[in-house]
C-alpha cells in the first residue's frame, strides 16, 4: 500500500492536481475526476484512522470498502477509455 500511497501524494502530486496530468499519463477530466474521487476517499479515511496503522489494520475497517470502490471505479474507467487522444489531451500540460 505505501507504494501506491507515495505515487499519489509524493511521486506525482496527483493528489494536489491531478488535471496537470492529462496527456501525461491520465487522458481527459474524466479520468482526473476518478483519481480525484479515489485521493477524496482515502484522505476520508485516514482522517478517520491516522496514518500509523498497518496495512492489515487498515483493510480491516468497514470504511476501506469505499476506498476499494473508487480505486476500482477509477480502475474500469481507464482501462475502458479508447487509446487515441481525446480531445482534452494535453491541454493544461506545460512543456
Amino acid at each position: 500500500m505505501n507504494e501506491t500511497l507515495h505515487f499519489l501524494y509524493d511521486d506525482t502530486r496527483l493528489s494536489e492536481n491531478s488535471d496537470h496530468y492529462i496527456g501525461v499519463f491520465l487522458r481527459n477530466r474524466e479520468e482526473t475526476a476518478a483519481v480525484d474521487k479515489l485521493v477524496d476517499a482515502i484522505e476520508a479515511f485516514f482522517q478517520k484512522y491516522n496514518t500509523e496503522m498497518t496495512d492489515g489494520e487498515y483493510i480491516e475497517k468497514p470504511e476501506w470498502q469505499s476506498v476499494l470502490a473508487s480505486a476500482k471505479a477509477a480502475c474500469e474507467l481507464i482501462r475502458e477509455q479508447p487509446l487515441e487522444a481525446s480531445s482534452s489531451t494535453k491541454e493544461n500540460v506545460k512543456p
